[in-house]
């Protein structure tokens, strides 16, 4: 994605805050704004970066065009492990309206899966999700790393 300092990033399924923290490692100045619906997860996500500067901003709720009034038009949006878990009808919604909200001559970065149709790969799909989330499976519950 190669931010640079007049970006502005829109994170469409922003979860724990993981690309935010990654975006600021890279440095370059880069504004950062992500949207999820888990209110869990945006909280461990502002924790997580509350001592970056720029300061990330972050939304709980869906996305939508009307979900991002009040932020500037972003330069680039990324959708990350969102697509898999909607319907159809859905992912079309989130592809238009993103490519939609984007700045003249913006980019629309996508990283998915497709459909897991043998139990192996569904459980091989869980734990990569779960160590790019900064989790693990261990003795039965959830542990989170210290991202």
């Amino acid at each position: 994605m190669a931010p640079a300092p007049d970006d502005i990033i829109l994170d469409v399924g922003s979860g724990t805050g993981n690309l935010a923290l990654a975006i600021a490692r890279r440095g370059g100045g880069a504004r950062y704004l992500g949207i999820d619906p888990d209110d869990a997860a945006t909280r461990i996500a502002r924790e997580k970066t509350a001592r970056l500067s720029p300061q990330p901003d972050f939304r709980v709720g869906f996305f939508t065009a009307a979900s991002i009034v009040g932020w500037p038009m972003p330069t680039k949006v990324t959708i990350c492990l969102v697509l898999h878990q909607v319907g159809l009808a859905e992912k079309a919604r989130l592809l238009r309206e993103a490519w939609l909200c984007l700045a003249p001559g913006g980019q629309l970065y996508i990283a998915d899966y497709g459909e897991q149709r043998s139990r192996l790969m569904r459980i091989l799909f869980r734990l990569t999700i779960q160590q790019l989330d900064g989790r693990w499976l261990s003795t039965g519950a959830h542990r989170r790393s210290g991202i």
